[in-house]
């Protein structure tokens, strides 16, 4: 089981950095670092140790090793728990197999990300109370099993906060098996406990420790207990919080669609047949109270109790996110599977077998990321669009930040670069101490106060990665990827203009959202460079790529628009066709392209696209004005007079609309 999990986790893992927090987990792996709230030590400690003991590939690729390693050792205790409850081994197989090659979970084994070590964790635990349930004579060793499953909860919980959610589960199985134990001698137990706990939470000072030598990642500098205390309590989200802001009204409506939510994840990883395996099997479970009820117990609150109690709704991005916590809930789902395999025949649970095959061949094109170098691409292409001896302000998403850290602090690229992350994260609070506790305009001024004052005294080149070319007032200048705040006052960038190409899968369509996002970030702000720049032929390269990657309207239009703007009519037009044919353009794009046709003469097209751009948008005035001018030169009178009223129903101030009002009613007299 472990052979065949992690050697397929190793032929089709991430060779470097991706998505999410892959760039700031693999740093931190490299370099046994602080991450974000709640600091994972126990993840940074065993990324340490691959980077050191595998000899061979990158740190990010050494670090994903870790994923891949504990999602085949929570395979193999899948393994364990079906056979000490005397299922077949083709049960177990089944079992192992189905949890290993569901999407969720084999695309957690392929990149750098913690829940492969929770989900270890919490089927340690799992495996330690049914090991305990189903044994003989298990009663006289109850004390041991109590100590080491408090232990072990402890330990999971410093590799993520969500099995907490288990602690139901955890005291049911205490009543259900030690209740004659605690009643009798419950003090004894409880100091036990909480000494067994105390002992594996532990883990977590290794964050005080490690951030008193400053470490070259340390997010929230937790060198003193006040700032240890902030990252363990996870102060800057929202202790119980799953993300910023507030939540949404728990309303039984919103209940309900988050339950369904969760019975169609579940049923998109184990395929239908599956699912209704987990049906029948969540059934049989009833009858197995020390067994079963704890399990239904850890899917009740891991799965629809988390989704309940977590502060977002179901939009695009926010089910996206509650997507990854599935895996608990997913863990235990097939575990309950096992109860109806018990009940089929021993050449029937072999035939099942068949079901996580279909897995593997359905996901394996999805799931080999072999080849993704998105992320570790565009972050050296930052780092070459900057100049020597920089200051470099990190205010984009955390995935470039994260990414562009990487490099400079676990690969030691570019160490001329003085690299300040904006979120205070990847590097210390050039802010002051209180930074890590405001948001907001608080926020966003201090960050004017204090950029303002490095951008005024330092003699180095000032270079942003942000999108916003105006951040607070202040005009920043594109160069490439980035935006010169202060110039250089050297020689121009050598390197400018000469970046790696992007190496994406093929079609462009097969990337994830957030790795299509970025290449099509990448190929919109270097068309926009050379456009601004008067290459339209390099350009139109990138504006190229940007159209073959984002099949939407909206990447056409976009590029249409920058083109007609820049003086480019006939190239624009090319690009509105294209958003035009791919469905859903906007009215401007009607319009914009009956400007040109009726520059070029063809009054026809031009007058056809006008009208479609009001069908569109009725209230869309400049389209109302362009029509009236063609009627104008058609000397068609009455639609004129009909369009320049329009003009100045929806916008009564409109001065040359009245004044040609005015000389069209005469003319029509």
């Amino acid at each position: 089981v472990f052979l065949s999990t992690f050697g397929v986790y190793l032929f089709t893992s991430i060779p470097s950095i991706a998505e999410d927090d892959s760039g700031e987990l693999t740093a931190v792996g490299a370099t046994l670092g602080t991450a974000h709230p709640p600091g994972y030590p126990l993840y940074s400690i065993l990324g340490k140790i691959c980077v050191t003991a595998v000899p061979w590939g990158n740190k990010a690729y050494r670090v994903n090793l870790v994923s891949s390693l504990f999602i085949a050792a929570t395979c193999c205790l899948i393994f364990l728990l079906a056979f000490e409850s005397g299922m077949s081994l083709p049960a177990g197989l089944f079992l192992s197999f189905m949890f290993s090659f569901s999407p969720l979970v084999w695309a957690m084994a392929n990149t750098t990300e913690v829940y492969g070590l929770t989900a270890f964790f919490a089927c340690a635990l799992t495996w330690l109370l049914l090991r305990y349930s189903t044994q003989e004579n298990a009663q006289y060793h109850f004390f041991a099993f109590y100590c080491a499953a408090a232990y072990l909860f402890a330990v999971g919980m410093t590799t993520h906060y969500t099995i907490g959610l288990l602690l139901p589960g955890l005291l049911l199985w205490l009543w259900l098996n030690g209740r004659h134990s605690l009643r009798s001698s419950w003090p004894s137990y409880l100091a036990a406990g909480l000494a067994f706990a105390a002992l594996g939470a532990s883990m977590m000072l290794f964050i005080y420790v490690r951030g008193k030598t400053n470490p070259l990642l340390g997010w929230e500098d937790p060198g003193t207990l006040q700032r240890f205390w902030q990252v363990i309590a996870r102060l800057r989200y929202g202790s119980f919080a799953l993300a910023q802001g507030g939540a949404p009204p728990l309303e039984l409506s919103m209940i309900g669609a988050k339950i369904i939510f969760f019975f169609t994840v579940l049923k998109e990883n184990l395929t239908v047949p599956g699912f209704l395996i987990f049906i029948a099997g969540a059934g049989l479970s009833f009858r197995e109270k020390k067994t079963g009820w704890v399990l239904l117990a850890f899917l009740i609150a891991s799965g629809p109790g988390f989704l309940i109690l977590a502060n977002t709704g179901l939009g695009a991005g926010s089910a996206a996110l509650l997507k990854r916590f599935f895996f608990l809930p997913l863990l235990f789902a097939v575990l309950l599977m096992g109860y109806a395999l018990k009940k089929l025949p021993r050449l029937a649970a072999a035939g099942a077998l068949a079901l996580p095959c279909f897995l593997v061949f359905q996901n394996f094109p999805d799931m080999n990321r072999r080849n993704e170098y998105v992320f570790y691409d565009y972050a050296k292409n930052i780092l070459r669009s900057v100049p020597p001896d920089a200051v470099l302000f990190a205010d984009r998403a955390d995935e470039m930040e994260f990414a562009v850290g990487y490099l400079l602090k676990a690969e030691g690229k570019r160490t001329d670069i003085d690299y300040i992350d904006c979120n205070a994260g990847i590097t210390r609070s050039r802010y002051g101490d209180d930074y890590y506790r405001i948001w907001g305009k608080p926020r966003l001024t201090r960050r004017e106060q204090v950029e303002k004052e490095i951008i005024r005294t330092t003699h180095r080149p000032v270079y942003y990665t942000g999108f916003e070319p105006r951040l607070f007032g202040m005009g920043r200048i594109q160069e490439g990827l980035v935006f010169r705040a202060k110039p250089s006052l050297q020689a121009a960038h050598p390197h400018l203009g000469e970046l790696y190409a992007l190496r994406t899968p093929s079609p462009f369509l097969s990337l994830g959202g957030r790795s299509r996002s970025m290449v099509c970030g990448f190929y919109q702000l270097m068309g926009q460079y050379y456009l601004q720049s008067q290459q339209l032929l390099r350009a139109e390269d990138y504006y190229r790529g940007l159209l073959a990657c984002d099949a939407s309207s909206q990447a056409a239009s976009f590029i249409g628009f920058h083109l007609h703007e820049k003086g480019a009519a006939e190239k624009a037009l090319f690009y509105y066709q294209r958003a035009i044919e791919r469905g859903g353009a906007a009215s401007e794009v009607y319009a914009n392209s009956g400007a040109i046709h009726e520059a070029r003469g063809d009054m026809g097209k031009a007058e056809q696209y006008y009208r479609e751009a009001i069908d569109r948008a009725p209230e869309n005035s400049q389209a109302h004005f362009n029509l009236a001018v063609l009627y104008w030169r058609q000397e068609r009178w009455p639609l004129v007079i009909q369009e320049f009223e329009s003009v100045l129903r929806i916008n009564p101030q409109q001065e040359e609309a009245k004044k040609y009002l005015a000389l069209a009613r005469l003319r029509n007299k």
